[in-house]
């Protein structure tokens, strides 16, 4: 078993793309750790994915526990440093001078201190949203390709591809539903002017356009289910 088939199946039990603070070397680096164990019996390989699953989520969630932890009380500490700072400076009625050999003034050195604070918290809101749009565009993929399965109809990963491009996707609260329904609009509408088709065809290499025939309803009630599992 390679580190790629076994990190498909702990995805499957705990979605690492949506991890805030564990890196994706460390993530490697513990299915290595237990890629030897993996061995023929398909029960013990169960047991073992599903304690790495587990570890990695427990280690994601300690991390970026302490991470967060670990801004806030430095972010707390320089702003008190600072208003001291300035206390200070207040009651010496603003003539004290930055101690001899310091290149800034404490006001500076503080600022420079919260601003990398700021750095650092706008870079884990960035990853954190970039994983949540990540884990919508898949949902929404998968939605879309149970979509096409449930009405036999042939799907292509150019035109899926290229409607996903097209898609926009909020940073946050996705609808998942409403953007399948989006994406396979794009994805008909571009289908149908690339190939003059007048509607996709069925599976099994049919070509002969099935008409104006649309999804029923009731071909999305094994997708509302999963969409409420992975929210």
């Amino acid at each position: 078993m390679t580190v790629e088939e076994l990190l498909s199946l702990v995805n499957k039990e705990v979605d690492t793309t949506k991890f805030k603070s564990l890196s994706q070397k460390t993530i490697t680096e513990e299915l290595n750790d237990v890629l030897d164990e993996m061995g023929d019996d398909e029960a013990t390989n169960a047991k073992i994915v599903t304690k790495l699953a587990t570890r990695l989520k427990r280690m994601d969630g300690n991390l970026h526990k302490c991470v967060s932890d670990e801004i806030k009380k430095s972010r707390e500490e320089a702003e008190r440093k600072k208003k001291e700072e300035e206390e200070r400076r207040e009651k010496s009625g603003g003539e004290e001078k930055p101690k001899e050999g310091s290149s800034s003034s404490s006001d500076d050195k503080y600022d420079k201190l919260l601003a990398k604070l700021e750095a650092l918290e706008r870079a884990n809101a960035e990853r954190d949203k970039k994983a949540s749009r990540a884990a919508t565009e898949a949902a929404v993929r998968k939605g879309l390709k149970d979509k096409f399965d449930r009405a036999k109809l042939e799907l292509n990963d150019f035109f899926l591809d290229t409607a996903m491009s097209k898609l926009t996707i909020p940073d946050k609260d996705a609808d998942v539903l409403e953007l399948i329904t989006q994406a396979e609009g794009i994805y008909t509408t571009d289908y149908k002017r690339a190939t003059g088709n007048s509607a996709i065809p069925r599976k099994g290499g049919n070509d002969t356009p099935t008409g104006d025939r649309g999804i029923r309803a009731d071909e999305w009630d094994d997708i509302k289910p999963a969409k409420s599992k992975e929210k």
